[in-house]
């Protein structure tokens, strides 16, 4: 039903140009049987020279949690057309991980204004590898606040910056509690596993900070002593096996219903 605006010839169905290169849009070019340009139309709207498609494929890649491989497969497998690599880590770098920093730095703006009203400033830390072993490349290090539950730093280290796979997570430690302490805050208490070197850290260069261990962790390194001592030579290590359950069990309840008070738990 199209016709050219410059002569009024039809158009040529063999001239028409359908375009879905590496991409979510659907671009067609009609020409007119003298080949001129009659309409250009997209299948959605575009953000600069950016599908929209693009920018919320990209992004719904990455807040899920999914990667790129996986729903690259997918449309594959449906024979759909999907963006590329290229695309999905220029978008990334460009327009996502800005707004997923700009928005972090927003709430834990609001977190730490609310401690800075407050009397007390307790934490928990602990640190999560991208795979188990010595062959991790990322680690997150988080402080999570014990009275809101909400998480008020967190750092992620990179293999390269610290040489060693173990080292990443006493950097991420020390450089979350270097900001918080270079921001003027108070911290009473931290809470974090038996880590020898944090605990190292702890009493050089944070010994003002009452340093706890966690239950979970100590009920482990608990368990581990005990089954140790009762494999050792001239121990009755059936009748420890048998209570060793028991005393991490009555270990843990100590700690939950002490209500914070030393003499109680020691008692208990």
């Amino acid at each position: 039903m199209l016709k050219c605006n410059l002569y009024g010839c039809p158009v040529d169905p063999n001239d028409t140009i359908k375009d879905l290169i590496g991409s979510t849009v659907l671009t067609l070019n009609v020409f007119c049987t003298s080949g001129y340009l009659i309409t250009k139309c997209s299948s959605q709207p575009f953000v600069g020279k950016m599908p929209v498609g693009n920018l919320r494929v990209s992004a719904a890649t990455l807040f899920s949690g999914q990667t790129f491989t996986h729903l690259s497969q997918f449309s594959e497998f449906l024979n759909m057309k999907f963006i590329s690599h290229t695309t999905f880590k220029k978008i990334q770098r460009d327009c996502l991980k800005p707004v997923v920093k700009h928005t972090w730095s927003l709430l834990q703006k609001v977190e730490l204004d609310k401690i800075k009203q407050g009397t007390s400033f307790r934490l928990a830390g602990d640190g999560r590898c991208d795979s188990p072993g010595l062959s991790d490349k990322y680690c997150t290090y988080s402080l999570l606040d014990i009275e809101t539950q909400h998480v008020v730093m967190f750092v992620v280290v990179e293999v390269t910056e610290t040489g060693s796979s173990s080292k990443m997570k006493i950097e991420g430690f020390r450089t979350c509690m270097t900001y918080l302490l270079d921001q003027r805050f108070t911290i009473d208490v931290l809470a974090t596993d038996r880590h020898v070197q944090i605990r190292s850290i702890m009493k050089k260069r944070f010994s003002n900070v009452d340093h706890q261990f966690d239950v979970w962790h100590l009920c482990k390194s608990l368990k581990k002593k005990l089954t140790g001592k009762a494999k050792a030579k001239g121990c009755d290590h059936e009748d420890l096996n048998v209570w060793i359950k028991a005393i991490c069990n009555h270990l843990w309840w100590c700690a939950s219903n002490c209500e914070g008070d030393i003499i109680l738990l020691e008692e208990s």
